[in-house]
């Protein structure tokens, strides 16, 4: 079983119970795979459909944490190696309402 960490709280959990984030042209692109559970056990439900290429990060699949993802912007740049990173502001929002849709 592979565990992966959440670059936002630095907790430890299986990749089903977080979001795979890459890089894609300086923006921050979720892989195409997510679909949310309606009971917010923050396990992602269906198929999956599409792995972004390239080297991703991790995230819980919570939207208060999805909130604190724009503030973590110096880390993820590191850790992704990537340089003049845009992750917009209202990124929990967004989730938080897909997640009750």
């Amino acid at each position: 079983m592979s565990i992966r960490t959440c670059l936002v709280t630095s907790k430890k959990e299986e990749p089903k119970k977080l979001l795979r984030f890459t890089i894609r042209e300086g923006k921050l692109v979720f892989d195409d795979e997510i679909v949310f559970s309606p009971d917010s056990s923050g396990v992602r439900t269906g198929k999956k459909t599409k792995k972004n290429p390239g080297r991703g990060g991790y995230v819980m699949n919570d939207p208060e944490i999805l909130k604190k993802l724009p503030h973590m912007r110096g880390k993820i740049q590191y850790y992704l190696k990537v340089k003049n990173l845009k992750i917009p502001e209202n990124l929990g929002n967004i989730f938080d309402r897909n997640k009750h849709n």
